[in-house]
């Protein structure tokens, strides 16, 4: 970092000795031409082998300084990329490792999209803070620090009198930045839910089509589009009159009168030190207006860095808090909190369970009691089952016995352990949970069942789903246990989905076994045979299920019946059974007597029926076929999914298929598929004629486009006029005097006629152009948006066009903390939490990389734009010294070639940033290229 302040000095110091330089020659070249004039020839003669002599060091100079500008330039944004890539990444790292190891109710508190969010907005904030506005605040404050005292040593008087707009030149850019900020907030809010609304509606993209709610879904999606471009069309003609009246006309204005009162001035004595005085101040001016901007951006990334680091600075209550800022690297060894370090992988017991005088309140409705004085003593190996009705507290129990909750009051013992006493890691690894919803992951079969012990070899991978009747299913499937389940696992349908749950849990080899509805999903012949697998690995383990089947919870040794958080029934199937007017009795009855229908019969497992009646080629190609009718069962769960909140896509993660079946698990032999951009896209390579095609549907569009382009063109005959006029004013010093003051007033006359034109068109050219670029990007966005809606269910099967691929590729990080988000409690449930961590370092790996390529090409490309017009400029003295020797040219003329140079270098530095944005236009219309093969509406 010291070495970023140090280049970031040399570079603000440099450019007005530069300007310096320049300036006595143009002194020399006007000497010499006012000797020319008077036709000295006798004195010319020495006057040419001075100005020669006196050049050849100048143009040495100024290009060895040019050179030194451009390897300031390169290091300091060089220096300061790098530092902010990897102060990001660490920060990154550190707030994921934090959220993994929080408490459920602390995630439950916050949306997990929004948390998900701050890390790649206010992690994007705090690097444009590092790498971008501090270096810049420091460059802009030595810059003006230099230039001033270059100044004062040139001509005091005048540099106070150009120096008395840079004053009101912060201030309105400061008063101004803070109304743009409060803007674009309100512009980032309504960006928000336009994210949302897209969010919501491709993870439910089969209901909406199936409800044909596409077009109310593009109402309102233009609807909420509509409402921001009315603020951004405000802050756009807002922006302009700013911009027009302070940095513009204020500037140029202030510019010409100190100049044309310089040439008074000094009349003679040293015109082109003047000239360099007017250039330094020109560009004073123009750096403190972009001070503001920076203030603000590094204001935002301080307050942004406040935000994570309060979050960093939080404690977890139950879990091991194992985030630390120097912690991030999974290689490193964590911590472990002193309260739980005692009992570290001291628990191995046989899963004897004893809830003692249990009350409960969620600490998101401390006024509603959930569980009323729980007493309840489970022996180990036993199997006992939990019923009652919703809401009674049957899940909540579970919760508290893997310690995602504690209980308000009274202890939980577990083998006579207190439960607050043992690392809630240590506890969970001997539990297997299966929730009433199951949760997979992207990846494959192999890959989710593995999660239930991650050193699981192939073999046993194997016998998991061969002992809960997974097998058969997996064996049809054309790529067996490598078959993708999909984002949340939507290639299964939910009874597969189910079992493959179940096999994650008995790979797990727990002492305690908790079955949230395990055979909800099924059919009556698939939970028979689950029910079996489930009983055949549980013996011997304490189990705990939770049901509402009476064919679940016929083999359980003691039924505990829940009603309002009260233990209402308990003792055995066959005692409840024989009690008359017993809850569990009406339960059962109610079973029994209610006529079965198709409600007895889910869909899916009828599906699943017709599955067994096929051969293996046939269900591989009713496998290969998309199914728009997908069952999919709202149940409670431990997840902290819900239909508001952000439900993206983790990176797709494949596995090396491994030939031996006792191949062994590490998590350092994941691999990562390609990103979206290295990956076949149907028409990426888009002609450049669909651009223009996409133009001439902007109607919208015409009378901005049709009135840009003659004010831009008269803009850039007017700089050229400007350039020529600029020159004028140095002619005045070879003036006799006592036409002089004339010819001051009149070129002060026709440059400030040419700046007010000049500013009038360039303020009408930006704002054509401002709203008829967010014009036509909205109205891309909201095609794009309809394009994709016309499409029907098997488009968005397509790995392709799910929704984690079309998201920027710097976006996955932030999708894949969403994702894991989301579903918390099976991360914790399994001890995964260390593992995805890995995954998210993974994912960062390659982005940082390409991060630090590409901080080596934006510093060259800074550099560049920053020193180039230097560069040419020294260049230009070499051969204007060479034409003027020759008498080919005047030094007025010279001046004018000098100044077009310098407006013409700044110009193209900016068309070369600007042009690498065009490249990803291609990618982008793909997505209008596409033709639905399935019109839904």
């Amino acid at each position: 970092m010291f070495l970023g302040f140090l280049a970031a000095f040399l570079q603000a110091t440099l450019p007005p000795f530069v300007w310096l330089l320049m300036g006595d020659f143009v002194t020399l070249s006007i000497q010499r031409e006012e000797i020319k004039i008077h036709n000295s020839t006798a004195i010319l003669d020495p006057i040419d082998e001075t100005f020669s002599s006196s050049a050849t060091p100048a143009f040495v100079s100024m290009l060895a300084l040019s050179i030194c500008m451009f390897l300031a330039a390169f290091v300091q944004r060089l220096v300061w990329e790098l530092s902010a890539i990897r102060q990001v990444f660490r920060v990154k790292k550190a707030y994921v490792r934090k959220l993994l190891h929080m408490d459920v109710s602390w995630l439950e508190s916050r949306q997990s999209g929004q948390v998900a969010a701050m890390l790649h907005e206010h992690a994007d904030s705090i690097y444009a803070g590092i790498a971008d506005h501090l270096p810049m605040i420091f460059f802009t404050l030595n810059y003006l620090l230099v230039n001033i005292a270059v100044c004062i040593y040139i001509q005091w008087d005048v540099m106070l009198l150009m120096c008395s707009a840079i004053p009101a030149l912060i201030g309105c850019r400061i008063i101004f930045s803070k109304w743009f900020a409060k803007t674009i907030d309100e512009e980032n809010k309504l960006q928000g839910k336009l994210i949302n609304l897209v969010s919501e509606t491709f993870n439910c993209i089969r209901t909406v089509i199936a409800f044909a709610a596409q077009k109310q879904t593009i109402n309102k999606f233009e609807r909420i589009s509509t409402e921001c471009n009315h603020l951004t069309e405000a802050r756009l003609r807002s922006s302009t009159v700013f911009d027009s009246l302070t940095q513009i006309l204020l500037t140029e204005l202030i510019f010409t009168a100190a100049l044309c009162y310089g040439i008074w001035r000094v009349a003679d004595n040293s015109p082109g030190r003047l000239c360099a005085l007017a250039i330094n101040m020109l560009y004073m001016c123009v750096t403190s207006i972009s001070i503001g901007f920076h203030l603000n951006g590094a204001g935002t990334a301080k307050q942004n860095a406040k935000e994570m680091r309060k979050i960093l600075d939080e404690s977890p209550k139950i879990e091991a808090d194992r985030c630390t800022l120097a912690a991030t690297s999974p290689d490193k060894p964590i911590p472990i909190m002193p309260r739980y370090r005692r009992q570290s992988m001291k628990f191995m017991g046989k899963g004897a369970i004893h809830f003692k005088d249990i009350y409960f309140s969620y600490p998101s409705r401390p006024d509603i009691q959930v569980l009323k004085g729980i007493n309840l003593r489970v022996e180990a190996g036993e199997k006992i089952a939990i019923v009652g009705s919703s809401g009674s507290g049957k899940s909540t129990l579970t919760a508290l016995l893997l310690r995602f909750y504690d209980p308000t009051s009274g202890s939980i013992y577990l083998d006579g352990e207190n439960l607050k006493s043992i690392n809630p890691d240590d506890l969970r690894t001997q539990c297997s949970l299966v929730a009433q919803e199951p949760i997979l992951f992207e990846g494959t079969i192999s890959d989710n069942i593995r999660y239930g012990r991650l050193d699981a070899t192939q073999q046993e991978i194997n016998e998991a789903a061969r002992k809960v009747g997974v097998w058969q299913f997996i064996s049809s499937l054309p790529e067996g246990m490598q078959t993708r389940v999909g984002d949340r696992g939507i290639q299964l349908s939910g009874g597969q989905k189910q079992r493959v749950a179940i096999s994650r849990a008995v790979i797990r080899k727990p002492t305690v076994m908790i079955f949230d509805e395990p055979t909800s999903a099924l059919d009556n012949i698939h939970e028979e045979e689950v029910q079996k697998a489930i009983d055949l690995a549980s013996e011997g383990l304490t189990t705990i299920t939770i049901a509402h089947r009476l064919t679940t919870v016929k083999n359980a040794d003691r039924i505990i019946v829940l009603d309002d958080g009260h233990i209402v029934e308990e003792g055995a199937p066959e005692e409840l059974l024989a009690k008359e007017g017993s809850r569990f009795q009406k339960m059962c009855y109610d079973q029994l007597i209610r006529p079965q229908t198709t409600s007895e019969m889910p869909l899916l497992g009828m599906l699943d029926q017709a599955e067994n009646d096929l051969t293996i080629d046939e269900q591989k190609r009713a496998w290969a076929r998309n199914s728009l009718m997908q069952n999919t069962r709202l149940g409670r769960s431990y997840s902290l999914q819900s239909l508001e909140k952000d439900k993206l896509a983790l990176p797709v993660m494949s596995k090396k298929r491994s030939k031996r079946l006792d191949y062994q698990y590490t998590g350092s032999q994941w691999e990562f598929n390609k990103s979206f951009d290295e990956e076949d896209i149907r028409y990426k390579r888009s002609s450049f004629s669909s651009l223009i095609c996409l133009i001439r549907n902007y109607r919208g569009g015409y009378s901005y486009l049709f009135g840009s382009i003659p004010t831009t063109v008269l803009r850039a005959f007017f700089y050229l006029l400007i350039c020529f006029e600029v020159a004028s004013v140095l002619e005045i010093s070879v003036t006799p005097e006592s036409h002089r003051a004339e010819h001051i007033f009149l070129v002060a006359a026709v440059y400030t006629a040419l700046i007010i034109i000049k500013t009038i068109f360039e303020a009408l050219g930006r704002l054509f152009i401002a709203l008829w670029g967010h014009g036509f990007c909205s109205y891309l966005r909201n095609e794009m948006f309809r394009s994709i809606m016309r499409h029907g269910a098997a488009f968005f099967d397509d790995e392709k066009n799910r929704q984690r691929q079309m998201m920027d590729e710097e976006k996955k990080a932030a999708n894949l903390t969403s994702v894991v988000l989301s579903n918390m409690s099976t991360i914790k449930a399994y001890c995964l939490q260390e593992h995805f961590y890995s995954v998210f370092v993974d994912v960062l790996k390659p982005l940082a990389k390409a991060m630090r390529h590409q901080s080596i090409i934006s510093s060259f490309v800074f550099a560049c734009q920053f020193s180039f017009t230097y560069i040419l400029i020294a260049i230009t003295l070499y051969f204007g010294k060479l034409m003027m020797l020759s008498n080919e040219i005047t030094v007025f003329d010279y001046m004018r070639v000098v100044l077009l140079t310098q407006f013409g270098a700044n110009f193209f530095s900016q068309l070369v940033a600007s042009v690498t944005d065009f490249s990803k236009v291609g990618l982008k219309i793909c997505l209008f290229c596409l033709n639905p093969k399935i019109i839904t509406f």
